[in-house]
C-alpha cells in the first residue's frame, strides 16, 4: 500500500514544487505546499493501513489487497477526508497556529474511525474528537513523536539522492539564500 502511496505523493509534490518555481517567495510557498500534501497523503494512507493493522491486531492478519478492498468505493470521501483535514489545520495556522495545534489532536484518529467505522467524512471527525478526548496531550505527544521519528528517518533516507542530485546539476542544496533552489548550477 505504501509504494503506491509514495509515488503519487512525490509526483504531487514535485508538480506542486514546479508549478511554483517562477514565484517570489517560491521557498516559502514550496514548504506550506510540501506540508499540505504530505498531511493529505498521510490521512489517505493511513485510512488505507486502518483496516490492514486492526485486523492484525485482532489476530486475523489479512493482504493489503483486502485491506484496500474494505475501504473500497469509499477512497473517494477519504480523500475528501485528506484534503478537508489539512486545509482546516492549514487555515488553523492563521489564528496564530492554537486552532491548528488543537485540530491536529483532536482528528489524529479521524482516518482510522472512518476506514474502520465506515462513517463519513464529518461523522469521522467527530468520532475522532470523541476518542481523543480526555487523552489530547497524549494522543498529540505521540503524534509529535511519530512525526519527528519518520521526518528524521526520512532525511537519512533523502540525504543520499539529494546529494547526488546536488552534484549532477551543481547546485548547493545549503544555499537557501540564492536563486540555487529554483536555477541549478548557477
Amino acid at each position: 500500500i505504501s509504494v503506491p502511496y509514495a509515488i503519487a505523493r512525490t509526483a504531487v509534490g514535485a508538480a506542486a514544487q514546479y508549478s511554483t518555481v517562477d514565484s517570489d517567495n517560491a521557498a516559502t510557498v514550496g514548504v506550506i505546499l510540501a506540508l499540505l500534501i504530505a498531511l493529505g497523503f498521510g490521512i489517505v494512507l493511513t485510512g488505507f493501513l486502518a483496516p490492514l493493522l486492526s485486523s492484525d491486531l485482532l489476530g486475523n492478519p489479512i493482504s493489503a489487497r483486502a485491506s484496500v478492498a474494505r475501504v473500497g468505493w469509499r477512497a473517494v470521501p477519504l480523500v475528501a477526508l485528506g484534503v478537508v483535514i489539512p486545509l482546516a489545520e492549514g487555515g488553523g495556522v492563521f489564528t496564530f497556529g492554537i486552532l491548528s495545534v488543537w485540530l491536529w489532536g483532536v482528528w489524529a484518529v479521524a482516518a482510522p474511525a472512518f476506514a474502520l467505522e465506515r462513517l463519513g467524512v464529518v461523522a469521522a471527525l467527530g468520532r475522532s474528537f470523541r476518542l481523543v478526548d480526555g487523552a489530547f496531550w497524549r494522543t498529540w505527544g505521540l503524534r509529535a513523536l511519530g512525526w519527528v521519528l519518520t521526518s528524521v528517518l526520512g532525511l537519512f533516507v533523502t540525504a543520499p539522492f539529494e546529494a547526488l542530485a546536488a552534484y549532477i546539476t551543481g547546485s548547493n542544496p545549503l544555499d537557501t539564500g540564492s536563486q540555487a533552489i529554483n536555477q541549478p548550477g548557477l
